[in-house]
């Protein structure tokens, strides 16, 4: 069990580093009373910053365990003027301190007496048992009573708990939310329009199955009904493809002919050209140029030739500019997909026009048919000799 003093919220440093007025036990500070009442189990983090301890960490911030608050009170600071809000806070936890060098945790032992406590006023100590104390038919620190209702669970704090978090993950459908009682909310007294449901939600926890499912039939699902549309399916078709090339020519287009580039080379300023247009843009630019005065010939100079998307020079990189194999693999890629898609489309649609030319050649053979039958009997007879005449 270590003990821990600590003093109340502070006022704000930034815009004031001297106490203009007394700390009261007011929102962070009055949590802080609450927990010291109940007896709740409270996180505590140290840094680097605190000097006056012999337990901060060299550097940096550490987590220093589960601890207990068991008094708070109220007495001038530093400065002399003004009162400040001061916690003993005491080390709880089933897990070994950090700095520590057994692997057991804290066990109950007597408070430290405080000297400061002779001055202070506002003295608060807890009179009823903690919620958060150590069993000693099971030897470790658990709640003693049920923890408080909260956003996050507080279970956590439990050994075991932590033990079955790592095991299984955090989204184990046994670790998720359990039904618990709605918080009293005070603006509602002064709401309009209060709505509450009365009907038993579809949404709900099943006690026999220990999970959340649904109690009644789920509404069906506006996406779910249009997909068996295939108008619907067509829209979708057609909005894939033109997301496909929007997305290749917002991404991948080049910034000097606006379009999906080929051969495309990345520059030093990161910026991504076609290797055609960018040496285009340059051509007939000489690397250095020469120069002459008065009939001098002055030292040549070297010519910049800068970025068309900023001003960063590119002469050096222009001497042997190299394609970005992996840009263009991804391009390439995409413009496969896009192939793929329109070879499907166009399949199906050619599918569809055969199934109707099937069904007129169908319609045409049966017309043929009829006028079969309705030729005289003779004829047949004279085409049934020609058959036999031409098999003989």
């Amino acid at each position: 069990m270590v003990p821990l003093h600590w003093k109340g919220s502070h006022w704000n440093k930034r815009t004031s580093k001297i106490q203009s007025f007394d700390q009261t036990f007011a929102k962070m500070n009055e949590a802080l009373r609450i927990s010291c009442k109940m007896g709740y189990p409270v996180r505590v983090v140290r840094s680097h910053k605190e000097k006056r301890s012999a337990y901060a960490p060299e550097k940096g911030v550490r987590y220093d365990g589960v601890y207990r608050i068991e008094k708070c009170w109220r007495k001038v600071g530093i400065e002399g003027t003004f009162k400040v809000c001061r916690y003993l806070f005491v080390r709880c936890d089933n897990e070994a301190a950090p700095w520590a060098s057994d692997d057991l945790g804290d066990r109950p032992r007597p408070l430290p007496v405080i000297p400061e406590l002779k001055k202070a006023t506002d003295l608060f100590v807890r009179k009823e048992k903690p919620s958060w104390d150590f069993d000693e038919a099971d030897g470790r620190w658990k709640w003693m009573k049920s923890p408080p209702a909260s956003r996050k669970c507080i279970a956590a704090l439990d050994p075991e708990y932590r033990k079955i978090v790592r095991k299984r993950g955090k989204n184990s459908d046994d670790l998720g939310d359990r039904p618990r009682p709605l918080p009293v909310i005070p603006e509602l007294k002064k709401a309009t329009d209060l709505f509450v449901r009365k009907e038993k939600p579809s949404w709900d926890f099943d006690e026999a199955d220990g999970r959340w499912k649904w109690m009644k039939s789920p509404p069906a699902s506006r996406k779910c009904i249009a997909a068996l549309d295939p108008e619907y399916r067509k829209i979708v078709r057609k909005r894939g493809k033109n997301s496909m090339m929007n997305k290749l020519r917002k991404e991948f287009s080049c910034q000097i002919c606006q379009k999906v580039m080929s051969l495309p080379v990345t520059t030093p300023c990161a910026h991504n050209f076609c290797k055609g247009c960018l040496e285009a843009k340059f051509a007939g630019i000489s690397q250095v140029r020469e120069r002459s005065r008065g009939g001098r010939t002055l030292r040549a100079k070297k010519n910049v030739m800068t970025c068309p998307c900023c001003t960063i020079d590119l002469s050096e990189f222009l001497q042997n500019p190299q394609v970005n194999r992996e840009l263009m693999e991804v391009i390439e890629n995409l413009k496969k997909k896009e192939e793929e898609s329109q070879a499907v489309d166009e399949s199906s649609n050619d599918a569809a026009e055969s199934s109707g030319g099937n069904t007129e050649s169908e319609e045409e053979g049966g017309e043929e048919e009829e006028e079969e039958e309705a030729e005289p009997p003779s004829k047949k007879i004279k085409l049934d000799s020609d058959c036999v005449g031409a098999g003989n």
